[in-house]
Formats: structure tokens, C-alpha cells, sequence
């Protein structure tokens, strides 16, 4: 039972070691190629956008008088 448990341990450390050093790569590149930056950015804002427009166009219908 103490071997599973410190084999869990040892997963749950690698796990969380891998996911903060590919987090770390993706800042690096982020920040040593701009476009990488710029596509990331240009992917996360449509969303937002569309998202935004869709609320408002929502809430102008709500408020119009017939």
C-alpha cells in the first residue's frame, strides 16, 4: 500500500512538473517568435467578439419597442 502511494506521488509530480516546463516552452517561443504570440491572441479574440456582439445584439432586441 506505501508503494502505490508513492508511485501516485511520483505521477502526480511528473504530471505537474511536465505541465509547467510545456508552459514555460510555449512563453519562450511565445516570446522569442512574435507571430506565435500574434496567432494565439488572433484565436482568443474572435470568440471573445463574437461572444460580445451576440450579447448585444440580444440586449438592443430586448430594449427595442415594437
Amino acid at each position: 500500500m506505501k508503494l502505490l502511494r508513492i508511485l501516485a506521488a511520483a505521477a502526480m509530480f511528473a504530471g505537474i512538473l511536465a505541465g509547467c516546463l510545456a508552459l514555460l516552452l510555449l512563453v519562450l517561443l511565445m516570446v522569442r517568435f512574435p507571430p506565435i504570440l500574434i496567432a494565439v491572441l488572433a484565436s482568443l479574440l474572435p470568440n471573445r467578439a463574437s461572444a460580445s456582439l451576440v450579447s448585444c445584439s440580444r440586449l438592443r432586441k430586448e430594449t427595442m419597442l415594437p
